[in-house]
C-alpha cells in the first residue's frame, strides 16, 4: 500500500499532491507533498492494514491542540481510498532539517541536551 507522486488526497482544507515518499517507520508511512498554496506538506499515514488507526487519530487530535515553535503544525487529515481499503492520513507542516532521531544517532539524549538541540539544520 504506497501512494506514488502525482497522486491527490482531498483534505478538508484542499488537494495535496504526492511527490515522493520520504520515510517509512513501524507504524506510518510519511510523504512529501504539495498543499493547496503549492507549499510543501507532510503525509502521513498507516504503513499496513494492520496498523492501529486509534494512534495516528491520537496524534492528529493531539496536534490540533498544540502551538509550539518547536512542534510541527496540523494542517488538514483525510481519509484515503487505495483499492477496496480506507486509510487514515494526517497532514502537518514541512520542516527542513535533520530529524532528532537522526540528531541523536539512535542514543538517547540528555533531557538538558535535547531541549537546546537546534533540529532545522
Amino acid at each position: 500500500m504506497m501512494l506514488n507522486r502525482g497522486d491527490l488526497i482531498q483534505g478538508g482544507n484542499g488537494t495535496y499532491m504526492i511527490e515522493e515518499a520520504i520515510d517509512r517507520g513501524g507504524m506510518s508511512i510519511v510523504y512529501l507533498a504539495r498543499g493547496p498554496d503549492g507549499r510543501k506538506v507532510v503525509v502521513k499515514m498507516p504503513n499496513s492494514l494492520g496498523t492501529p488507526y486509534n494512534k495516528l487519530i491520537f496524534e492528529r487530535d493531539l496536534l490540533k491542540q498544540l502551538s509550539h515553535d518547536h512542534i510541527v503544525r496540523y494542517l488538514d487529515s483525510s481519509i484515503v481510498r487505495l483499492g477496496s481499503s480506507s486509510f487514515p492520513a494526517l497532514i502537518v507542516e514541512y520542516s527542513s532539517g535533520k530529524t532528532l532521531k537522526k540528531v541523536a544517532f539512535g542514543r538517547p539524549m540528555d533531557e538538558k541536551k535535547g531541549a537546546r538541540c537546534p533540529t532545522t539544520g
